[in-house]
């Protein structure tokens, strides 16, 4: 049997394509979370479905410091399955993912995408603190793994973006979507339609507001995609409230239509940069503490369609 561990939706619907490269082989899933609303709970369903058997790790909503460390000292005890063929993960800087790793055993090791970092320089997936604090914390946890550890073992990569260098050099190219368009389900929509990726780049919701509304009298969008975080709505903007991620809702409602993506730097439009009927029109902010996240755009090809 082989284990895969998922902590997004995005990575659920990575992992069930990895499934369906392997049909011959039985899988054991295993979706981690700290909020469980509609969207992970559809996700954790979705993951569960393609899995033999499955599991659902809840890792504590609000919990910090000494209680969120207790949790994953108790994660052993949740653990059914010990021995595993291959295992399959995005996130190998993750304590909860390498705590429970160190409690059963595996032959090959496997990973995938955790959206666009894999594909920037200096990746936060490959960072991990170099401290004795954090050595007391691994030992407490019963973690033995590090991140170089685990990158030592990956054997193949699988990879949403083709056409970039990954971070992990032996890489196999997956699609999200099947050559086959599904038709259109959504009959309010058809031809041409845009939409703007949420991000809440400003600290308070008086101030993203206030950028929203920027947005719409600079930029022709047409439908507006909250992040979850987003728990605010502006009037005149016309919202899409769907309990699917963005990457989902395209591949099920929008077959067969030309999409529009304007985003500041959302990974949803990297997810879609090679689908065939998707624009990505990057928007380039102001705002001095993102100016980073532009950097490494003239290395990866990206261009700029508007500033504000």
């Amino acid at each position: 049997m082989n284990l895969i561990l998922c902590c997004t939706p995005l990575q659920v619907l990575i992992a069930r394509k990895i499934i369906e490269l392997h049909p011959n082989e039985q899988f054991f899933g295993v979706m981690f979370g700290g909020v469980w609303d509609k969207k992970r709970t559809l996700y954790a369903s979705k993951l569960a479905e393609v899995c033999n058997d499955s599991i659902n790790i809840d890792t504590g909503k609000d919990l910090k410091g000494f209680d969120s460390l207790k949790l994953m000292r108790q994660l052993k005890n949740k653990i059914t399955h010990k021995g595993f063929d291959k295992v399959f993960l995005a996130n190998l800087n993750s304590l909860w993912l390498q705590t429970y790793l160190s409690h059963v055993s595996f032959k090959e090791l496997y990973t995938f995408d955790d959206g666009s970092d894999n594909i920037f320089p200096h990746p936060n997936l490959l960072r991990e603190p170099d401290t004795f604090k954090y050595k007391l914390i691994k030992a407490f946890i019963g973690d033995k793994y590090s991140v170089n550890k685990l990158f030592n073992k990956i054997k193949k990569h699988y990879t949403v973006y083709p056409n970039y260098k990954n971070i992990v050099p032996n890489v196999e190219p997956i699609s999200l979507w099947d050559n086959k368009v599904d038709g259109d389900i959504d009959g309010d929509i058809d031809g041409e339609v845009s939409f703007f990726i949420g991000q809440p780049l400003l600290n308070t919701k008086e101030e993203n507001i206030s950028l929203i509304k920027k947005l719409k009298d600079q930029i022709p969008f047409d439908y507006y995609f909250p992040h979850p975080a987003e728990d605010y709505r502006v009037d005149g903007v016309n919202y899409v409230e769907s309990e699917l991620i963005f990457e989902d809702y395209v591949f099920k409602n929008l077959a067969d239509k030309k999409v529009i993506i304007y985003t500041f730097f959302s990974s949803v439009a990297f997810n879609l940069l090679s689908h065939p009927n998707v624009e990505i029109r990057f928007i380039r902010t102001s705002i001095p503490r993102w100016q980073f996240c532009y950097d490494s755009f003239p290395e990866l090809g990206l261009t700029i369609y508007k500033e504000i």
